[in-house]
């Protein structure tokens, strides 16, 4: 709250302060307080419209708000303007999830992972999904790197001792 009352101070002076605007924006979305993180990126975007963070800040509002269209339209444009960016794929990956779209959900996190290895959560998406039809094999093996890769990953350890358990019934 003290942040943010020092960035709305600075804001009061500088309406363009478009660095003061992405931070309060990022403590919006970290409060859950998802109109004023999508307005405040909004005027980032405006101001500085190449800015694939805000793009893909923006987007996870619009995906905690449950716009998976809107999520995914932007995720999709934080790719174009950094196609680097392995968070905006894995976080279009999750959208896709919801939407039930498996196969565009795993070439996401698959991108992700292949720009970022070390990537745990990602790792872990791609292996819930793996396990949901019917792959097995493919989820041990991204489960075993997302907890090699953060041993204190909760879902993926959970999620390798399912795979472990099933596989053991087979």
């Amino acid at each position: 709250e003290d942040a943010i009352f020092d960035y709305n101070r600075a804001l009061a002076i500088d309406p363009h302060y478009v660095n003061a605007r992405y931070n309060r924006a990022t403590l919006y979305l970290r409060l859950e307080r998802l109109a004023l993180a999508i307005a405040d990126f909004d005027l980032v975007l405006q101001l500085e419209p190449k800015r694939a963070d805000a793009a893909n800040n923006r987007s996870l509002a619009y995906l905690k708000i449950g716009n998976l269209d809107k999520a995914i339209a932007g995720f999709s444009a934080a790719i174009q303007l950094d196609p680097s960016n392995a968070y905006a794929y894995n976080n279009r990956g999750v959208a896709w999830r919801r939407k039930n779209e498996r196969d565009n959900a795993i070439a996401d996190f698959s991108i992700a992972i292949d720009l970022l290895p070390n990537y745990a959560a990602a790792l872990n998406s791609r292996g819930e999904l793996q396990k949901d039809i019917g792959r097995l094999e493919l989820a041990t093996a991204d489960f075993c790197k997302a907890v090699a890769i953060a041993p204190r990953h909760a879902k993926a350890s959970t999620n390798l001792n399912a795979v472990i358990d099933i596989l053991r019934l087979h």
